[in-house]
């Protein structure tokens, strides 16, 4: 069953920025920061649970993979919320239009940056790599 379902609190509806296919692959766009160069590009990324990684691609076509992170060298994940309270409860309390959907992957290499497109982009990403970073 999918892991990001309504069972988790979210509605897939409200957002188009990410979709979910059938074997828990989460895709979507998102801006992620370069290692060296700290510049900001818009990446297509997707979360594989069956292959246990995270890849981004220069577009949805997936031609050219620009990098993937192996589950097993996640760290940490987390948001630019609290860590007390979960993505959709600080989403409630931000104004509308408030650049704060920023997620952070710790991994035993760097730290990875990556902003959702939307608030409900925001929660569905961060909630999946949460997931995945304790499976």
């Amino acid at each position: 069953k999918l892991y990001l379902s309504v069972e988790r609190g979210h509605n897939l509806e409200v957002t188009r920025k990410v979709e979910i296919a059938g074997d828990n692959t989460c895709v979507g766009y998102m801006v992620k920061q370069g290692g060296r160069v700290k510049s900001w590009k818009k990446r297509y990324f997707v979360l594989n649970p069956k292959r246990r990684m995270l890849s981004y691609y220069s577009d949805h076509y997936m031609r050219d993979c620009k990098g993937l992170i192996y589950f097993d060298a996640f760290q940490r994940v987390y948001g630019s919320s609290a860590e007390k309270q979960t993505a959709q409860e600080y989403l409630k309390k931000q104004a509308p239009g408030t650049d704060v959907w920023l997620i952070y992957i710790q991994t035993n290499e760097r730290l990875y940056l990556a902003k959702a497109p939307c608030g409900p982009a925001y929660a569905i990403w961060l909630d999946a790599l949460q997931v995945a970073c304790w499976r």
